[in-house]
């Protein structure tokens, strides 16, 4: 999950400073053994070798480290486990060695020295629960096998042997000293007592891993949702309108020209069957007409000019253009959208088995006003006599055809070539000249 594959939080960093904090045990225990204890040529070269290797397998791991991170993308790299879990293992029982080989290799131990070795096997101990990058079960096993090893030492070793036994009975302060055996106990009582802090760490670890995957998991959730929430608004919303509103909570403006244009598909009802599964099938059908029209808004110089507005009473197809950039070429954009919904409607029917849709347009250019409205199902949309014009231009018109004012031909005259129709009744506006966009001009 997002580059995470080890046991506890990264893997990488933390398996360093298991390391670094073993190389600091080691070298503390080895400081006090040269101050305190008899110097040996023997454990001095051991003690040399083992702060070497620690030293050695740090910058291994810088480096390789270093190297993955150049190889990958991810920004925490990971040591596999199986190599973590063996080399944790080593270092873990590095400390015991180095404090071992102090009296096996010196027979002038005294009873103080003994008490500073058992003191830094307690160390050594407590150093085992610093590993957090090797599982728990492998540290107590580890450390089982150590006092099981230690015990014998202990007592067969003759500083032991010497130091811990039973002094002469005092009356008088009632003292009975230490007997060989407490030492094997002590250490017996101790691993128990590190046995439950590496559980407990465990578990806790295990429960702070899960718990961040369970965050983790939720924040992409909440991102893949968010995501979605965006892109639908975007789909309802211009993202120009959608910025505004961010800033503001609201938005309305008037534009002085603005091409809008409609296109219906004026047989649908003759397709549509309820009975045939429901209807489900005829609107299945509608919405790939109507997607395809709109895959045509990924077009560059559509998606630079032209917003669709809405799909009305279902069947109806709402665009305008030059809403965004004041471009007084947009009109011709807004024709070249409209010749390209026709070769769009054309090859849909030629692949559609049974069903031949048929579309009437039209188009007028003029002022609008735009705005949203709602706050719980916000919706974008324009207002105006253009809108009004567009809509007569499209239910006058006439199947295959774009029909248009006489304002439209003055702005596209020049690339499109033009049909007089003649005059037609339009509500609200008596009778008006209507004109046929029939083709682009060569």
């Amino acid at each position: 999950s997002s580059g995470i594959n080890a046991e506890y939080g990264d893997p990488g960093m933390g398996f360093i400073t298991d390391v670094l904090i073993s190389l600091l045990c080691i070298s503390c225990c080895g400081a006090i053994i040269l101050l305190k204890l008899p110097l040996s040529m023997a454990w001095l070269v051991g003690f040399i070798l083992a702060v070497t290797l620690e030293c050695l397998v740090l910058v291994s791991l810088l480096i390789y480290l270093q190297k993955l991170r150049k190889m990958c993308s991810s920004n925490r790299p990971s040591i596999p486990w199986v190599s973590r879990n063996v080399i944790s293992a080593g270092l873990l029982l590095l400390p015991f060695m180095v404090i071992s080989l102090s009296f096996l290799v010196s027979n002038e131990l005294s009873c103080d020295h003994v008490d500073i070795l058992m003191s830094l096997y307690f160390v050594a101990f407590l150093h085992g629960i610093n590993f957090l990058q090797i599982l728990g079960l492998m540290k107590i096993v580890l450390l089982m096998l150590v006092v099981s090893c230690l015990s014998p030492v202990i007592c067969l070793t003759k500083p032991f042997t010497t130091c811990y036994t039973l002094p002469p009975l005092d009356e008088g302060l009632g003292y009975y000293g230490y007997q060989l055996w407490d030492i094997p106990l002590s250490l017996c009582l101790f691993l128990k007592l590190i046995c439950m802090v590496i559980r407990t760490f465990e578990l806790r670890m295990r429960l702070n891993f899960s718990s961040s995957i369970d965050a983790e998991q939720d924040q992409q959730l909440h991102r893949k949702l968010r995501d979605q929430a965006y892109w639908l608004l975007e789909n309802l919303i211009p993202s120009h309108v959608l910025t505004e509103l961010k800033k503001s909570g609201s938005y309305h403006r008037d534009h002085k020209n603005v091409a809008v244009c409609f296109a219906s598909v004026v047989n649908f009802q003759d397709f549509f069957d309820a009975k045939w599964k429901h209807g489900h099938e005829s609107i299945r059908i509608l919405n790939e007409l109507i997607s395809d029209i709109d895959e045509l808004l990924n077009i560059d110089k559509y998606s630079r000019h032209i917003e669709k507005i809405k799909t009305a009473l279902g069947c109806t197809y709402m665009a305008a253009s030059g809403l965004v950039h004041e471009d007084p070429d947009h009109i011709f954009v807004m024709m070249d959208f409209l010749f390209d919904i026709k070769k769009v409607l054309a090859q849909f029917n030629r692949n559609t088995m049974g069903f031949e849709f048929q579309m009437k347009y039209g188009c007028h250019i003029g002022p609008v006003a735009s705005g949203v409205i709602g706050q719980s199902a916000p919706m974008f949309d324009i207002w105006g006599d253009t809108v009004n014009i567009a809509s007569r231009m499209m239910t006058t018109g006439i199947v295959g055809k774009i029909q248009v004012l006489e304002e439209t031909v003055d702005a596209i005259e020049s690339r499109y070539s033009v049909e007089k129709r003649g005059k037609v009744y339009v509500k609200g506006k008596g009778e008006i000249e209507t004109y046929f966009v029939t083709n682009p001009k060569l």
